[in-house]
C-alpha cells in the first residue's frame, strides 16, 4: 500500500490518474493506510504549517469521501478546529476546502453536535465554518433534519452571529434559498437591511425572492463525493503549461463574445406578424408595434431575458410558488415593478434609447400607482410597513415611490411644454400617501424631494419656506438635515440671500447638525459666488 502513497507524493504537478485507478480497486484494503496519513497530518500540524496539506492527505481524503468511510469524519472534524483566524495561513488545503462541505457530507457519522461546534465557534476561520453550514442543504434534502429544526437552528446562528459575520449570513441565505424555507424571508430583508449579505454572490434582495421561488436549483453541488478521478483531474494546480490562461485566446473568445451578442439584437425585419412583439408586451407583433409602426428597441432582448427570471406558477402540486403567499392583484402590481426596476445586464455596445425607456418605465409606474391606491384603500394601511407585509414582493413601497418621484422630476425638467401635466402627477402622489400614511419617521425624506419641487416648479417658494420650517420643530430627529436642505435651496431661490440661513443656523441647539449646515453655507456661498463670477 505504501507504494500508492508514494506515487501520489511524486509528482505534485500531475494527477496521479493510475496511481487513483489502483486505490479506486483496493478500497476497503487500503482504507486504514489512507487513514494514517490524514492521523499523521494531523498529529504533526506544526511540521506543515508552513509547507501546506501534502498532496498524499488531499488525494487520502478524497478516497476515503468517495468510500464513504465514516471514520474520517472525526479526523476532519479535529483539523478543522485547528483552523483559526489568526493563523497566517489554513490547516485545510484551499482546493479541499472549497469541496469540504461534499467531503463532509460523504462520511458523516451523524454527530451533528461535533459539526455545530465548529459552525458555532466564532475563532474558526470563516471559510471553514461556512463550508461546514452548507452541509445542512444535503441534510435537508436527505431528511436527516426537519424543517422545523433546520429553522430553529438557523435562527439561533442569525442571533449568535449578531450581524457581524459575512461568511455566515451568505450561507444562510443560501440554505434559505435551496431548501426554499418562505417562512425565513423576513429574516433574509434583515440581513440585507444590516449589510451582511454579499451582492456580488448571488445579487440582492430581488434575486433572493427570484431564487427561493426557483425549483430548477442544480443541486449536484452539494452531493456526496463519488468519483476522485472525475472531481481532482480537473484542478488548476495539476494543468500543464499548455492549459494555461491564454491571453491572445481570450481576447479572440471575448471578441468572438461580442459578435455573437451583436448578432442576437432584434432585427426589426425579422419579425413575423404572429410572433410575440419584440417590445416585450406579451401580445402578438400583428397586434401591438405592427400597428403602431415601432421599431422595437435594439435592448429589448436583455429586457425580455431578465423577465424571464420572474417566478412562474408552480407545474407540481407538491411545491409552493408565489400565488400561494400574495394574491393575483398584488403580484400584478409586483410584474411592472419588476419591469421597470429590474436589474438588466445590457452590454455598453448595444445601442439604447434613454428617453423611450424612461416613456416606458413612467408608463408602467402610472399603471402601478393606480392599482397601489386601490390596495391601500382596499386595506386602510396606516404605515409603509403594513402596505410592504401585505403587498410587496420584490420592492418595497418606497422604492417605488422614490423611482417615480425622480423619473417625474426627470421629465418635468425636460418636457417643460406637459410640465403642469407631470406636477398634477407628483401632487397626486404625494397627496396620496400623506392622506393615508404616517410619514413622520426616518423614511420621509424620499417625499421632502418631490415637495420641494411642487413649491419650486409652481412658484410657490414662501409656501415651501413656511412649510420646511414649520418641519423644523416636528420632523423625525433622522431627517431633520434633509429639511434644513431643501429649506435653505428654497431661501436661496427666492432671496438669493446667504445672510438669511444665519438665523436658523444660529437657533440650531444640536451642535453637531450646526458644524454640518455652517459648511452647508459656505457650499452655497461659493456656488453663488461661482455664479457671479
Amino acid at each position: 500500500m505504501n507504494s500508492i502513497i508514494k506515487k501520489f507524493d511524486e509528482n505534485d504537478k500531475v494527477f496521479a490518474k493510475e496511481a487513483v485507478l489502483e486505490a479506486q480497486a483496493k478500497k476497503g484494503e487500503i482504507n486504514r493506510e489512507l487513514l494514517s496519513v490524514v492521523s499523521d497530518f494531523y498529529h504533526n500540524l506544526d511540521k506543515y504549517s508552513e509547507k501546506g496539506m501534502p498532496i498524499s492527505v488531499i488525494y487520502s481524503i478524497m478516497l476515503l469521501a468517495e468510500f464513504k468511510d465514516q471514520k474520517l469524519f472525526s479526523l476532519l472534524i479535529k483539523i478543522c478546529s485547528k483552523d483559526f483566524k489568526e493563523t497566517n495561513g489554513y490547516v485545510m488545503d484551499e482546493c479541499l476546502n472549497d469541496q469540504l462541505h461534499r467531503i463532509i457530507i460523504s462520511v458523516f457519522d451523524g454527530n451533528f453536535k461535533a459539526l455545530n461546534d465548529i459552525i458555532e465557534n466564532k475563532k474558526i476561520n470563516e471559510e471553514i465554518r461556512s463550508s461546514l453550514l452548507r452541509c445542512y442543504i444535503y441534510f435537508y434534502d436527505q431528511k436527516m433534519i426537519s424543517k422545523n429544526d433546520l429553522q430553529k437552528y438557523l435562527k439561533k446562528l442569525i442571533k449568535l452571529y449578531n450581524y457581524d459575520d459575512d461568511y455566515i449570513y451568505d450561507v444562510i441565505m443560501e440554505i434559505i434559498i435551496n431548501t426554499h424555507l418562505f417562512d425565513l424571508i423576513d429574516e433574509v430583508k434583515i440581513m440585507f437591511d444590516m449589510n451582511v449579505i454579499d451582492p456580488m454572490i448571488r445579487g440582492g434582495y430581488t434575486e433572493f425572492i427570484d431564487d427561493i421561488f426557483d425549483y430548477e436549483d442544480d443541486l449536484d453541488k452539494f452531493a456526496p463525493i463519488s468519483d476522485t478521478i472525475k472531481e481532482m483531474s480537473w484542478w488548476y494546480c495539476f494543468a500543464e503549461d499548455d492549459k494555461m490562461f491564454d491571453e491572445e485566446k481570450f481576447k479572440d473568445e471575448f471578441s468572438n463574445l461580442v459578435k455573437t451578442e451583436m448578432n442576437k439584437i432584434i432585427s426589426y425585419e425579422k419579425v413575423g406578424r404572429n410572433d410575440p412583439c419584440p417590445c416585450g408586451s406579451g401580445k402578438k407583433y400583428k397586434k401591438c408595434c405592427l400597428i403602431k409602426k415601432e421599431k422595437p428597441l435594439p435592448y429589448q432582448e436583455y429586457i425580455n431575458e431578465s423577465l424571464k427570471k420572474y417566478p412562474k406558477r408552480k407545474t407540481r402540486d407538491d411545491i409552493i410558488d408565489i400565488y400561494d403567499f400574495f394574491s393575483e392583484e398584488y403580484v400584478e402590481i409586483d410584474k411592472m415593478l419588476y419591469q421597470v426596476f429590474k436589474h438588466r445586464s445590457i452590454p455598453m455596445f448595444v445601442e439604447r434609447d434613454y428617453d423611450t425607456e424612461d416613456k416606458n418605465d413612467l408608463i408602467k409606474l402610472e399603471e402601478a400607482f393606480e392599482k397601489i391606491k386601490a390596495a391601500i384603500e382596499k386595506n386602510n394601511f396606516k404605515t409603509t410597513t403594513d402596505y410592504d407585509k401585505i403587498v410587496s414582493i420584490h420592492y418595497s413601497i418606497l422604492i417605488f415611490v422614490e423611482n417615480y418621484i425622480n423619473l417625474l422630476q426627470k421629465f418635468i425638467e425636460k418636457e417643460n411644454y406637459k410640465k403642469e401635466e407631470y406636477l398634477k402627477k407628483l401632487e397626486d402622489l404625494l397627496k396620496c400617501f400623506y392622506t393615508n400614511f404616517d410619514l413622520n419617521n426616518e423614511d420621509e425624506y424620499i417625499f421632502f424631494k418631490g415637495l420641494q419641487t411642487i413649491f419650486y416648479e409652481s412658484n410657490k417658494l414662501d409656501e415651501g419656506i413656511d412649510y420646511f420650517t414649520k418641519r423644523l420643530n416636528n420632523c423625525h430627529e433622522n431627517v431633520k438635515l434633509d429639511v434644513y436642505m431643501y429649506l435653505f435651496d428654497l431661501i436661496m431661490c427666492r432671496y438669493d440671500d446667504i445672510h438669511r440661513l444665519d438665523e436658523f443656523i444660529e437657533a440650531e441647539k444640536d451642535k453637531e447638525l450646526k458644524e454640518i449646515l455652517v459648511k452647508e453655507k459656505l457650499t452655497l456661498l461659493n456656488i453663488k459666488n461661482g455664479y457671479e463670477e
